[in-house]
C-alpha cells in the first residue's frame, strides 16, 4: 500500500498503469489495483473510503501492481520508501510506501 500525492490534469482510478514508478534508481510499470482512501493533505483524515478516482493535487492510500522491484516501508528505510510515478515523461505523482507485499523469489 503506498500512500500518494497525485499532481496530474486527469484523474486516476483503478486500472490506470503508468509507465514508470521510480523508487531509489529503480523504474518499473505500475498499476493502480485499489483506490483505498482519499485523505485530507493538511489533517491526515479520511475524506472518503473506496473512492471512484482521484483528481490533482489528491492525497490517497493506493495499492499499486508493480514488476519485482525493492522497496521498503518509509518508517523502516526512508531512502527506498519514497516513490515516484512518471507518466509520458512528466513526474505527475510523488509518495511514501505503508506496506508491501513481500513475494519469495527465487
Amino acid at each position: 500500500m503506498i500512500r500518494s500525492t497525485k499532481k496530474t490534469h486527469r484523474p486516476t482510478c483503478r486500472g490506470i498503469s503508468f509507465r514508470e514508478l521510480r523508487c531509489g534508481t529503480a523504474k518499473v510499470h505500475c498499476r493502480v489495483e485499489e483506490l483505498r482512501e482519499k485523505i485530507d493533505s493538511q489533517t491526515g483524515e479520511v475524506i472518503a473510503s473506496n473512492p471512484g478516482e482521484i483528481q490533482e493535487h489528491d492525497a490517497a492510500t493506493i495499492r499499486f501492481e508493480t514488476e519485482p522491484v525493492v522497496v521498503e516501508r518509509f518508517a523502516e528505510f526512508a531512502e527506498f520508501g519514497r516513490f515516484l510515478l512518471v507518466k509520458d515523461g512528466r513526474n505527475i505523482g510523488a509518495g511514501v510506501v505503508l506496506t508491501t507485499n513481500l513475494r519469495k523469489v527465487c
